[in-house]
C-alpha cells in the first residue's frame, strides 16, 4: 500500500462528509503532484493524527512547505 492509498483510506473511513469522501477519491487516483484547496488541506491536517509521528510529521511539513510557496 502507498502513501496515497494510507492518506486516502484514512479520511475515507475515519471523516465523515461528501467533502472527505471526494478528498480521499481524490488522493487515491491523483497521479504525481495535486493542488488542494483550504479545505481539503484542513481535512487532510485533521487526519494526521491517525497516523504515527513520523508519517504524521512529513505530512505536515509538506503542507507547511507548500502554503509559504503559495504565500511568497
Amino acid at each position: 500500500m502507498d502513501i496515497a492509498e494510507s492518506l486516502g483510506n484514512a479520511i475515507y473511513t475515519n471523516v465523515p462528509g461528501i467533502a472527505a469522501s471526494s478528498l480521499a477519491h481524490k488522493i487515491y487516483s491523483g497521479k504525481g503532484e495535486v493542488d488542494y484547496n483550504e479545505r481539503e488541506v484542513r481535512i487532510i491536517r485533521d487526519c494526521t493524527p491517525l497516523f504515527s509521528g513520523v508519517y504524521a510529521d512529513s505530512i505536515n511539513d509538506y503542507l507547511d512547505t507548500k502554503e509559504k510557496e503559495e504565500q511568497g
